[in-house]
């Protein structure tokens, strides 16, 4: 529905630039940093009865580990040695 709204405001004259404007919307919304999900708990009392709703949301984001390789003075005297000065 958010993506409709945006491309509706620029009132395209063509399906095809619907659509252009619809994948540059979805661009933006996919470039957006994710809001981070709240945990909430909410208690109604109706009556004698008490319903209580808990919600959980998480959202996983997974970032690649990297592993760094430390050198030793040996080491990065043997690279600069073989022209290898890039560490």
């Amino acid at each position: 529905p958010a993506i409709r709204r945006e491309v509706q405001a620029f009132q395209p004259l063509s399906l095809t630039q619907a659509v252009h404007l619809a994948k540059l919307k979805e661009e933006k919304f996919a470039d957006r940093a994710p809001i981070p999900a709240k945990s909430f708990q909410q208690s109604t009392n109706v009556g004698s009865a008490t319903l209580t709703f808990k919600s959980t949301i998480s959202v996983a984001l997974a970032k690649p580990h990297t592993l760094i390789k430390r050198l030793t003075p040996d080491e990065l005297q043997d690279r600069r040695d073989k022209g290898l000065c890039y560490n």
